[in-house]
């Protein structure tokens, strides 16, 4: 959202960084805000380990399988279906590449231009996900 983007941090820093005013408006203590902050950050790191970080981990695997459909096939066909029925994807691939390649123009050393540069439009676009709506 350009209300939060900052144009000198990563999107995950600065997202960080808004939930957590929203975690202090909503009272959470200092240290649980911290490590709201730390789990947004590393969802973007290329691995999290399961074992140091288990929220990270998992946020950073949805993120994949939500982005490029990265172990798409280990939920059931079924359970699949039903979560784009009740949540259909719309032009979710479109909007989500253009705000990295966005991110990527203005911030090119951030995580979202190592995406863009490594070849995120390309799995993106065989993503099971979007080739089902």
């Amino acid at each position: 959202m350009p209300a939060f983007d900052r144009h000198t941090l990563a999107f995950e820093e600065a997202g960080g960084h808004v939930a957590g005013g929203f975690a202090a408006g909503a009272g959470w203590p200092a240290e649980r805000r911290e490590r709201l902050y730390r789990v947004i950050v590393r969802h973007m790191w290329p691995q999290v380990d399961v074992s140091e970080d288990p929220e990270g981990h998992l946020l950073a695997r949805a993120a994949a399988t939500d982005v490029v459909g990265r172990e798409a096939d280990a939920y059931p066909a079924r359970f699949r279906d039903e979560v784009l029925e009740r949540h259909p994807r719309l032009d979710f691939a479109g909007v989500f590449l253009a705000c990295f390649r966005d991110q990527a123009a203005r911030k090119p050393e951030s995580s979202a231009a190592g995406a863009v540069r490594s070849g995120l439009p390309g799995r993106m676009a065989v993503n099971p996900f979007d080739a089902a709506s």
